[in-house]
């Protein structure tokens, strides 16, 4: 029995060029390959705030009801969270990689996502979290 795997590519190649060669080189050394999707993002990255607390309930009343408590115990437990916004084609998304270990948030292997669609624009949620205390995270 055949088995199928699925592996996302999130590639920030430059140029279509290169993009189109990836696709190219994928087709020819791997059998059966085929595109599933294919969006594009825009992400807004958010240094965490200092009051995870306040954060969190600030934050939850954005969330549709069945993802608050989920989400306030999330944050509430972490040890260190990572926080964007995200506009891709489906919608707006609040997006949050949270350390459950010792390691970080960026790439821990005890780490857990949390994705979620709002229905507001990426600015509207980016403003509801910096008034929940994050600063956005300039690129250095």
């Amino acid at each position: 029995m055949a088995k199928n795997y699925e592996v996302e590519v999130k590639s920030l190649l430059g140029t279509a060029e290169r993009a189109k060669k990836l696709k190219h080189d994928l087709l020819k050394h791997v059998k059966g390959v085929k595109l599933l999707s294919q969006e594009k993002q825009l992400n807004h990255y958010f240094n965490p705030p200092a009051d995870l607390a306040t954060f969190a309930k600030e934050v939850a009343s954005v969330l549709p009801d069945e993802r608050r408590t989920e989400f306030e115990e999330l944050v509430n437990d972490s040890r260190k969270i990572s926080v964007r916004t995200r506009q891709s084609n489906t919608g707006v998304l609040l997006v949050l990689k949270i350390s459950v270990g010792d390691d970080t948030s960026d790439n821990g292997v005890r780490r857990v996502e949390f994705e979620q669609k709002v229905s507001m624009s990426l600015d509207e949620l980016d403003k509801v979290l910096i008034s929940a205390g994050c600063r956005i995270n300039e690129p250095s």
